[in-house]
């Protein structure tokens, strides 16, 4: 499929934040983030060297040996609980690939993923200018199917199928992003005032576009959509509306458009677009604007734990500021148990009538439709636990393996750059689930990621997306 030029201005403004690629993306985002440097980069990324630095930033390091890679390093005196495992004295996050090993086979979250083949990393591809739509336009007059003629409509391929609501408030978080038009008429007049008038819809102001057009717009002419922000956050449901412009060149009226586009719920999220086998365009970072750090209820889930251990008084949220791994997994654990007490399971009915086959997308559901329901899958557990684990301080990652997603929280302990020397994988599917316990998930985890570590795990660093502008919806 064709793509105008604004999706690779859009690939452009999220290489430059390092969000696009896998492990070693996200640990240069930390760094930069770290650092507060303004300086980007669209330098081509080489897949090989990527992953020879995996295991540097993401997995192993110096500090910790393999034999033990989930032992946390307590600086107390006292017992490293998790280190043990309730029935036995063997280490509890020591890896195994016993009887238990494939009880939560990634495949049973239905995260569609398709990670990039290619041995240079396509995605990553030098921005084009408009050139590349002038050329993609004729290019498609050459081909069979509609022919474009002039004064013609062209539908960019984020709206050529369906609006989806979630991309389109993604975009608006980014001034550059936001002003990207996704609608172009093919204009061969040399030198014409153009002007184009969209009426007002469900989901879009009336907006009046004009132009003179000169021999560097290449005849694409590309008025501006004014979108509406709470009609897009509140559709909750796919359906239809009309989309109705008029084309105007010197004055005259060249064309009438009154086409019916669907639209998909705001729970859809775009994870990619699928140009052909070898090419894949990256939009998983948009997974950080389901996580809700900012969700009024929070605060008071967080109190909740903290009133019912009023007596002992050892239950409290301080995010790093104890200085131990032991400490960090404390908190994350009392949160996980408040949940798993109070009966929130896995739960897969988050199917989608998306039957595109260029767009991948994956329905999310929102923190409250979580806590409400009490299920979630494996990306909506994820994003729920994201939410409070970054709400107390915690550094939160999103880890998307083929099939599925689960959490990671880095450790204390960082680099001389300022990186994270350890991360603690979290399987939230387990949570809720009978005899499966806090650290058994860190186990199921800590497993799931080193199958996939060496070239399909891409990690979503939730810090990076903010420090790039990338906010929750607000839902």
């Amino acid at each position: 499929m064709r793509k105008i030029f604004n999706i690779f201005i859009i690939l452009t403004l999220l290489l430059n934040t390092n969000l696009l690629n896998n492990c070693p993306s996200y640990a240069k985002g930390i760094k930069d983030a770290i650092k507060k440097s303004d300086k980007k980069t669209d330098k081509k990324i080489d897949k090989n060297d990527n992953l020879s630095k995996t295991n540097d930033y993401c997995n192993d390091s110096d500090e910790y040996d393999e034999s033990e890679e989930c032992d946390i390093e307590d600086e107390s005196d006292e017992t490293d609980e998790y280190e043990q495992d309730e029935n036995d004295d063997s280490d509890e996050c020591e890896l195994d690939d016993g009887e238990d090993s494939d009880e939560y086979d990634s495949e049973e979250c239905d995260i569609s993923t398709k990670p990039n083949k290619t041995e240079n990393n396509d995605k990553t591809k030098k921005t084009k200018d408009t050139n590349d739509s002038k050329a993609k336009i004729e290019d498609k007059k050459d081909k069979e199917g509609p022919q474009v003629n002039n004064y013609d409509l062209v539908f960019d391929d984020l709206l050529s199928e369906a609006i989806y609501p979630s991309f389109i408030l993604f975009a608006q978080m980014n001034k550059e992003l936001s002003e990207t038009p996704l609608i172009h008429f093919y204009i061969e007049d040399e030198n014409a005032h153009v002007k184009a008038i969209v009426e007002e819809n469900e989901f879009m102001e009336q907006c009046v576009s004009e132009h003179d057009m000169t021999k560097k717009d290449e005849c694409i002419f590309s008025p501006w959509i004014k979108w509406k922000r709470n009609a897009l956050l509140n559709a909750d449901k796919p359906g239809f509306i009309n989309f109705t412009a008029v084309l105007e060149v010197n004055g005259k009226v060249k064309n009438r458009i009154n086409k019916t586009i669907t639209y998909r719920s705001v729970n859809e999220a775009i994870l990619g677009l699928i140009e052909n086998e070898d090419e894949y365009t990256d939009f998983s970072v948009l997974l950080s604007c389901f996580v809700n750090e900012d969700h009024p209820r929070i605060d008071k889930v967080l109190n909740e734990i903290i009133d019912k251990d009023k007596k002992s008084r050892k239950i409290s949220f301080y995010g790093y500021q104890g200085g131990t791994d032991k400490e960090v997994l404390d908190q994350m654990e009392w949160i996980w148990n408040y949940f798993a007490a109070k009966g929130t399971r896995y739960s897969d009915i988050t199917g989608s009538s998306n039957s595109s086959e260029k767009i991948n997308s994956q329905y999310i559901r929102f923190f409250e439709q979580v806590i409400d329901n009490n299920q979630a899958n494996c990306i909506d557990g994820t994003c729920m636990l994201a939410s409070f684990y970054k709400k107390i301080g915690l550094d939160v990652n999103i880890i998307l393996v083929p099939g599925h997603a689960f959490l990671a929280v880095a450790g204390t302990k960082r680099d001389k750059e300022g990186l994270p020397l350890k991360l603690y994988y979290l399987e939230t599917t387990m949570m809720g689930e009978k005899d499966q316990t806090f650290k058994k998930a860190l186990k199921e985890g800590e497993r799931e990621y080193k199958k996939y570590a060496d070239n399909d795990a891409f990690i979503v660093n939730v810090e990076s997306c903010r420090a790039a502008g990338i906010m929750p919806l607000g839902r």
